[in-house]
């Protein structure tokens, strides 16, 4: 009975001291920033946030994490240069308090190098793409295969200009050259923990594994290698084609329906049975 009680009692204690080792602002980083951002990883969809407290003041910070929309719209030089740096990507709004942004500040400068070194803005570098992922990840993007967690197929959102696949919904943006703005990591990072409230929304409980997330940044890869090459196809012409064939096959039972019913006049069974209860009567 002791050990067992000094178990459970290790335990807590265990579980207490992993919860304590996260700080707030590590908390903050991983709910709000690690899907477009690293600390000393290289360039995801927006920029390495090594020692960015080196490069801009607090204040400025504070406000484009809140707003950087309005940051934007005010005319800030240094925040319209910036998103068109990263291909007009503009960071999506936090409702933060200040004093929440001040603790993510203070976990990435915990977590940077030390002194400050200069910023080099690398992407990161993927891993090759193989056969088996494209394919896998063209079956998830159109829904020919589920999503291990029951997630939405991106196809009923988004479209990719391809060949290889029919036309998909519009409702978010097109994603054709999603790694050329993103990055493959950054696409990859995006799909795993969704920044934008809609797709947050969608995949809420729903996340996909980091083989699926794989699979379509591979996928989505190729397609924008591709894109140039390829031609929007004119489904409406297949599918009317389609439904004008079902049309004529359908007539066509009807048709041969109705030759099997007009072999003989509509009141001819009428009259046979007519005539045959008078041959019954004169019999009788």
């Amino acid at each position: 009975m002791y050990r067992a009680y000094l178990t459970v009692l290790l335990v807590l204690v265990v579980g207490a001291t992993a919860v304590a080792a996260q700080s707030p602002g590590e908390s903050l980083f991983t709910q709000t920033c690690v899907a477009c951002h690293t600390i000393g990883g290289g360039r995801l969809i927006g920029p390495d946030l090594a020692n960015v407290h080196y490069r801009r003041d607090e204040a400025w910070l504070i406000s484009f994490v809140q707003s950087s929309q309005s940051l934007v719209a005010s005319g800030d030089t240094a925040a319209s240069s910036l998103v068109a740096a990263y291909n007009g990507m503009i960071m999506p709004d936090h409702p933060l308090t200040d004093d929440q942004v001040r603790e993510i500040l203070a976990h990435i400068a915990l977590n940077s190098p030390a002194g400050n070194p200069p910023v080099v803005d690398e992407v990161v570098d993927p891993a090759e793409v193989t056969t088996a992922q494209i394919d896998m990840g063209q079956s998830l993007f159109v829904g020919r295969m589920p999503f291990e967690n029951g997630g939405a197929a991106c196809s009923s959102c988004h479209n990719v200009r391809t060949d290889a696949v029919m036309t998909g919904g519009s409702l978010a943006k097109d994603l054709t050259t999603a790694v050329t703005r993103l990055t493959r990591p950054g696409v990859e990072a995006m799909m795993k923990s969704p920044p934008f409230p809609a797709m947050r929304t969608a995949f809420e409980g729903k996340p996909l594994t980091e083989e699926e997330a794989a699979a379509i940044s591979a996928f989505l890869q190729v397609t924008d290698e591709v894109h140039l090459t390829q031609e929007d196809r004119d489904y409406g012409r297949t599918l009317t084609g389609y439904g004008l064939v079902g049309v004529l096959i359908v007539l066509g039972l009807f048709s041969l329906l109705g030759i099997r019913n007009t072999k003989h006049t509509v009141n001819y069974h009428i009259y046979g049975r007519q005539i045959k209860t008078r041959k019954d009567r004169q019999v009788i």
